[in-house]
């Protein structure tokens, strides 16, 4: 089963909209397909014109029997845990979970 074409294009968007335009040599976010499971990261240089590493932030895994998408934080360790901001795993379409990880409201995702 393939992710929706239309979910991963709204990823996209949401990527590059949040990479600042002035520091495209030094900064943007980046998302990475594995499997069902789409990965939110900020890149930077380490120097200037050196080397990209990116930092893994947010986790989206698309759920193929219900049609929806689960969101994940990750640990210093890069270890996954269900976001659950309100006692309850949030899950929903791809526009209702990248909205919660652009407000942010545990300061988990970016700080």
């Amino acid at each position: 089963m393939r992710l929706p074409e239309t979910d991963l294009a709204r990823i996209s968007a949401y990527c590059a909209g949040s990479s600042p335009r002035n520091l495209a040599d030094q900064l943007r976010t980046e998302h990475h397909v594995r499997g069902h499971s789409v990965t939110l990261c900020e890149a930077r240089t380490l120097w200037h014109g050196g080397d990209w590493v990116c930092h893994r932030f947010g986790q989206l895994r698309y759920r193929s029997t219900s049609h929806d998408w689960a969101l994940y934080w990750a640990d210093r360790n890069d270890r996954w845990y269900p976001y659950d901001p309100d006692g309850y795993h949030l899950i929903g379409t791809v526009r209702e979970l990248l909205d919660e990880v652009e407000r942010d409201p545990t300061s988990i995702f970016r700080g």
